[in-house]
């Protein structure tokens, strides 16, 4: 029985490197709040997110850092860290681009599910890769986050946040 545990535990980890589904650990931490760009506040809380780079090169990897931080009291959040708790309103040319996520794309990219205690002095901090479900072609982009954000213990959303807008530059 241990031998097939293990043949299973060793299978599953192969698939998940070969398969390119890494994950990133989202972190809660203490970082300065000012070093972000901000959306709207939603009852205490607020959505940033910011590329890696803002000039990449078609099929290269476009990176974003997504943060949430709370300015109201202190509540325990729900999140996993993957992209799939996110929307994204991605235009060019004043035109909304279509997502286009394949099964062969780097979708996951969280944790496992937890819950996160968010003070008023920590800020939530998670990966993302957009063109895990965008492919841009060269030209200017303009990305806005969405996401909505559950109490911890409660499957009702608390507050649904549009993050800052960033400007992304794919080059050939």
């Amino acid at each position: 029985m241990l031998r097939r545990l293990c043949l299973v535990i060793s299978l599953a980890i192969i698939y998940i490197v070969a398969s390119g589904e890494t994950g990133t650990a989202s972190t809660v931490e203490k970082v300065d709040a000012q070093a972000y760009t901000w959306g709207p506040n939603v009852r205490g809380l607020s959505l940033s997110i910011a590329p890696e780079s803002t000039i990449v090169h078609t099929h290269q990897y476009i990176k974003l850092q997504a943060a949430i931080k709370n300015s109201g009291p202190s509540i325990s959040i729900r999140r996993v860290g993957w992209i799939a708790e996110y929307a994204f309103t991605v235009t060019r040319d004043g035109s909304v681009v279509s997502p286009n996520a394949k099964v062969d794309r780097h979708i996951w990219s969280g944790s496992v599910p937890s819950g996160f205690d968010l003070t008023s002095d920590v800020i939530y901090q998670t990966q993302l890769y957009l063109d895990s479900l965008y492919d841009l072609t060269p030209g200017t982009y303009h990305v806005i986050a969405h996401t909505s954000v559950e109490l911890k213990g409660q499957a009702s959303m608390y507050a649904g946040l549009t993050s800052n807008e960033v400007t992304v530059i794919v080059l050939p």
